[in-house]
């Protein structure tokens, strides 16, 4: 059943679902609760930012769990514990989801069954979690920043943007490259790294580790001037 998870990515209606779930778990970060601003004299700022964010990444691995579940139950049957990709994937990496009876457009690239499954399954969890604690660290920073809105706009762009680069502007290999280089939604996808390699995986996680690096340093300069009696 963790192949379907493989599968979602490689489809832009099915990411762009899961894109919606996660958004919509983070969107009142870190303001979750009207009672922060007593829970802030009983810690010291940053403390509390610090929960707040860890809190984030739980409620992330919560959803991957319930996806999970999801998974299971719609594969219910279909089981098997193979350390192989199963004849339904590598049909799909083929041929293309329809042939399968998928009726959206799923089609997992023939590069990525050069990568072992359990390697594949544990890069999408990996890269979709690294996005989702970006979307947390952006959300949050501009609630700190008292535009709560642009947080959400900001994150709203994203799938639009590299849906934007990498299909309204095809023609234009200039486009797609820079969506692959630049685009967070892309590197959410283990599948839609082109090439599926070492080093595009590498870049993919030095690129997020970069931006929520600098994210970070900003929450916690925003945070020392945040006033919470507003």
């Amino acid at each position: 059943p963790l192949e379907f998870f493989v599968m979602s990515d490689a489809s832009r209606a099915a990411h762009w679902i899961v894109f919606t779930g996660a958004l919509v778990l983070l969107c009142d970060a870190p303001f979750r609760c009207p009672g922060d601003t007593v829970r802030i004299v009983r810690a010291d700022r940053r403390t509390w930012l610090l929960s707040q964010l860890l809190f984030s990444a739980v409620l992330l691995c919560l959803y991957f769990v319930v996806l999970f579940i999801f998974y299971c139950a719609f594969s219910l049957g279909h089981w098997t514990f193979s350390a192989q990709w199963s004849d339904t994937f590598s049909r799909a990496a083929a041929q293309g989801g329809r042939v399968i009876g998928i009726v959206f457009g799923m089609a997992p690239r023939p590069g990525l069954l050069k990568l072992p499954p359990w390697q594949a399954i544990l890069l999408t969890v990996a890269l979709q979690f690294l996005f989702g604690l970006l979307l947390a660290a952006l959300l949050s920073l501009c609630q700190l920043r008292g535009r709560p809105k642009l947080g959400l706009v900001l994150c709203a762009l994203f799938p639009l943007a590299d849906y934007i680069l990498l299909d309204a502007f095809s023609s234009f290999s200039v486009f797609g490259k820079l969506a692959y280089v630049l685009s967070p939604f892309s590197f959410a996808s283990v599948n839609r790294l082109q090439p599926v390699g070492e080093y595009s995986v590498i870049y993919a996680f030095c690129y997020f580790i970069c931006i929520l690096t600098a994210l970070f340093l900003a929450l916690f300069q925003s945070i020392k001037r945040y006033d919470f009696s507003s």
